[in-house]
This record gives structure tokens, C-alpha cells and sequence, in this order.
């Protein structure tokens, strides 16, 4: 029960232990906003042996989804008989004896301690925030908050996200919908917004018959038999109507859209329209090819959207994600500034290549 209790959100008990969800994403190690933190009571103690409970652990947190994220351990007594069996199940656990959780509270550096005594327990594999590849979110996502909050702060415009490759145009997409889940207390693709990647099409319709599965498959046989340029804008009226707000669609790899418009299915002139009537919003990310379409004054995309430019990072970026991680690792850098300006000069800043 200190400062940053609000960040607990408790869930109903798992096999018998309390569950609590704990956020730790502001460490920016492999620790996420929602920690799973259990609860070994005395009574639990005594009943079962520490290998059985360590068995029991590891079944609740399969039942709730946990497969790989490291799990905090709160024990009423001893914990040292649990660590030696705790590597043999898979799960990543961190025990808290009595005394340390003592520590913790009585601490003037509560989080700090915490920390240590996460560090301490875990390998720093099993911790590090870097990949070399993929999608990064949450603890993992570095520099983008200006850009990010922007959009957040204007749902009802809407955004075209341009960068060369591997810059972070995905990432920032996801974790704009990491938050937007967190607010809206509903998955992606469960309400009124969704992520498409448009690499995978090749035709308007298969774009249009995805977004009729999506928001009402039962319209999915009127897709065939209607003109797309009168179905599809009053189809997305008719969802902002059920949701009672826009429709909200994140749009990546949107060259290929680009590339595949011509003559009268212009799908963009749709998209415009239904804009302009307030059914729904587009968040988009590319590269050359939106950036050229949006540039032409006869194109649909043109004044369509709110441009934000992903750049490399400055040094002062690249700083944050190098120190900060290594400083919550407990790993003492040597000639700090002379690593950073190292690694700066070798990636130029690419957020891709300082992971790796």
C-alpha cells in the first residue's frame, strides 16, 4: 500500500490465489503494465509442499494466459525452499519472503527496491526490452510519445504516418491501440476499431469484404450484388450509427492500397467521403507511395489527412533507450557518453538497429 497502489487491478481468485495485475512498464525492461503478482498465503503453506505449490503456481498462470512474462510471488513466510524448483516449470518467478516485502514497504525508494530484488532473481535475458526485430509495445516502446499522445488527444481527425522502412510506423500503430484498448476496456477488432495490414490485398473488395466481416457479416452478400461506391459509404454510416461513434481504422503497409486504385474504383474517394460525413477515421502508415499520392492536388488523399513524419532518433532519444534499460538492469556502463555517441554514430539513430 504505497503510491502506486491505483496501478493494481485485481482479478478473481486463480485455483485459490489472489491474483493482482501490477503496472512496472515505466522500468522499460521486459515488464510490462499488468505484471501478474500471486499471492502464497500461510494456510497455502501448510497445506501443500513447496514442490506441489510451485506445480499449482504454474497451472494457475497458464490459466490466465501467462506464459512467459516473469511472475511476482508474494509468500506469507519463507520463500527460499520455492526458488529451487521454480526453474523446472518454464515460468520466470520472482519470490518475496516476508523480509523483503517489509523492505519494500518500509523504503524510501519503494519502486527502486522492488527492482532490486526483480533483478537479483531473473536472468538479464529474461528482463532486457531490446529485439533485434518485430513489433514493439509498452515498456518496450521508446520516443514516439509526442506523435503518439497527439493522436490519442484527436481521435476524430484523421492520420497519415510516413517513414522509411523499419523506422516504427507499425510499433507506434500498435501501441496508439495498446492505449486505446486500455480506455476503451474492449480488444482490438471487439468494438469499433481494428488494425489492417493492406500488404495483403490485391482488390478493393477484399479490403471492403474484410471490414463487412468485421463490423456485420451479414452483409457480406450484399458486397457482391451492390455498386462499392454507394455500398461501402452508407455501410460505415450504418456502423457509426450502431456504435454511436466513428468507426476507427488503422491502416498499415497502405503503399498497396495506393498501388492497386485506378478509374472509378478509387476506393480513396470513399474513403474521403465517409470521412467527410463523419462515419469514420483513418490512422494510415507508409512509405513512397502514399507519400507521393497524398502530394498530388487531384489525388483523394490529398489535405485528407493529418501528415506525421517519423524520423531517426536525435541522440538525446538514442540516449533514453540505451542508459535507461541498462540503469534498471543494474548494469554500470563505463565511459557512459562515449558508448552512446558510439552506438548513435554506428545506426545513425535507427530505433531498428540500437536494439540490435
Amino acid at each position: 500500500h504505497y503510491r502506486y497502489e491505483k496501478k493494481i487491478q485485481i482479478d478473481p481468485p486463480t485455483l485459490g490465489y489472489p491474483l493482482f495485475l501490477l503496472d512496472l512498464s515505466e522500468f522499460k525492461l521486459n515488464l510490462s503494465d499488468e505484471v501478474p503478482v500471486l499471492w502464497l498465503r500461510r494456510e497455502d503453506l501448510r497445506r501443500l509442499s513447496p514442490l506441489n505449490l510451485v506445480q499449482s503456481m504454474n497451472d494457475a498462470t497458464k490459466l490466465v494466459k501467462i506464459f512467459d512474462a516473469p511472475v511476482l510471488v508474494l509468500v506469507e513466510g519463507q520463500a527460499a525452499g520455492f526458488r529451487s524448483y521454480a526453474p523446472h516449470f518454464g515460468c520466470h518467478y520472482v519470490f518475496f519472503d516476508e523480509s523483503q516485502q517489509l523492505e519494500v514497504i518500509n523504503s524510501r525508494r519503494p519502486l527502486g527496491h522492488l527492482l532490486d530484488i526483480i533483478v537479483d532473481q531473473l536472468l538479464l535475458t529474461e528482463i532486457s526490452p531490446y529485439r533485434a526485430e518485430g513489433i514493439v509495445t509498452g515498456s518496450r516502446f521508446f520516443n514516439r510519445s509526442t506523435e503518439k499522445n497527439k493522436i490519442l488527444a484527436h481521435l476524430d481527425e484523421s492520420y497519415l504516418i510516413v517513414g522509411i522502412r523499419q523506422i516504427g510506423k507499425t510499433s507506434l500503430m500498435k501501441e496508439i491501440i495498446r492505449e486505446l484498448e486500455l480506455r476503451e476496456k474492449i480488444k482490438e477488432g471487439e468494438g469499433f476499431f481494428k488494425y489492417f495490414d493492406c500488404s495483403q490485398y490485391e482488390r478493393n473488395d477484399q479490403f471492403i469484404r474484410d471490414v463487412v466481416r468485421w463490423l456485420h457479416i451479414n452483409d457480406l452478400t450484399r458486397v457482391d450484388r451492390q455498386d462499392p461506391n454507394f455500398f461501402f459509404p452508407n455501410f460505415l454510416e450504418r456502423m457509426r450509427k450502431k456504435y454511436q461513434r466513428r468507426i476507427l481504422f488503422f491502416l498499415d503497409e497502405i503503399d498497396q492500397l495506393v498501388a492497386i486504385q485506378g478509374g472509378s474504383a478509387d476506393l480513396f474517394n470513399t474513403m474521403r467521403a465517409s470521412f467527410q460525413q463523419g462515419s469514420c477515421n483513418f490512422i494510415m502508415a507508409g512509405w513512397r507511395g502514399i507519400s507521393r499520392e497524398s502530394s498530388k492536388n487531384d489525388s483523394a488523399l490529398y489535405n485528407f489527412a493529418d501528415r506525421i513524419e517519423l524520423n531517426e532518433f536525435t541522440r538525446m532519444q538514442a540516449r533514453e533507450m540505451i542508459l535507461v534499460p541498462f540503469d534498471n538492469m543494474r548494469i554500470n556502463l563505463a565511459d557512459r557518453e562515449e558508448v552512446v555517441s558510439r552506438i548513435y554514430a554506428e545506426t545513425a539513430g535507427r530505433p531498428n538497429l540500437i536494439q540490435v
